[in-house]
């Protein structure tokens, strides 16, 4: 199989893979909202998000992309000190990256699954 067709097939947009950037732009939202705790200026949301665990769940996300910012420092750009457009855009594209890749893992942990238990 060619690199272009995996990489064509693994970014491909799909329902799934829509759905499941929708629930991280979701985590990253509420999570943001959620920092507000720590600051003075508290979101009228707040005391409904409150319950769920969404700043917590959200840093654990982040963590990939943080050691992506020291390289990118290097040539000058800075993925949480720059323009606000920079830093909503890098972090949906990093979230889109994330969910083709585990849609992408899954699918091929269910399809060895399947192929594994028809060979049986």
């Amino acid at each position: 199989m060619k690199i272009g067709t995996v990489l064509k097939d693994t970014f491909r947009p799909t329902r799934g893979r829509l759905i499941l950037l929708a629930v991280f732009l979701l985590i990253a939202v509420g999570g943001l909202i959620q920092s507000s705790e720590f600051t003075s200026n508290k979101s009228p949301l707040l005391p409904v998000l409150r319950p769920f665990p969404l700043w917590v769940t959200f840093v654990y996300l982040m963590i990939p992309l943080v050691y992506l910012t020291p390289p990118l420092q290097l040539l000058g750009l800075s993925l949480f000190g720059g323009p606000t457009w920079f830093t909503v855009g890098s972090t949906v594209l990093y979230f889109y990256v994330l969910a083709c890749l585990l849609a992408t893992v899954a699918w091929a942990g269910r399809s060895l699954v399947a192929r594994l238990t028809r060979s049986v």
